[in-house]
């Protein structure tokens, strides 16, 4: 019988607001120390990790030819060297991080520390 094909088509509407995913994206002038960036990627993901679905970017490492190329998924993440930076290009490094409750201040004031 088709009469209560309809029943649940309105729980889809409830979202309260805590559950909105946004993206936050960053670029920063400058290399970061590996050391530095490494040990605050532990620590945010370890305090945020159940928040952060991904994330993802391009890093300029201090004293690195190569772009140091990594992401993340919840609790882990990994990087890799990429290409080497060309001759010339600038070395802006950029992070996106996708999740909730995401204060892109706060995240780039982080950051802002790691560099050298």
């Amino acid at each position: 019988s088709h009469e209560h094909s309809h029943e649940n088509d309105h729980d889809h509407h409830h979202h309260s607001h805590d559950t909105d995913i946004s993206s936050v994206s960053v670029s920063f002038e400058g290399s970061f120390d590996l050391d530095k960036i490494n040990d605050w990627m532990g620590y945010f993901l370890m305090q945020r990790g159940e928040e952060i679905y991904r994330m993802k970017g391009i890093l300029s490492i201090k004293d690195w030819e190569e772009k140091f190329i990594f992401q993340g998924v919840h609790m882990q993440f990994e990087g890799v060297a990429g290409k080497d930076w060309a001759k010339g290009e600038t070395r802006t490094s950029k992070i996106v991080f996708i999740g909730k409750n995401l204060d892109r201040e706060a995240i780039e004031e982080d950051l802002k520390e790691c560099l050298c």
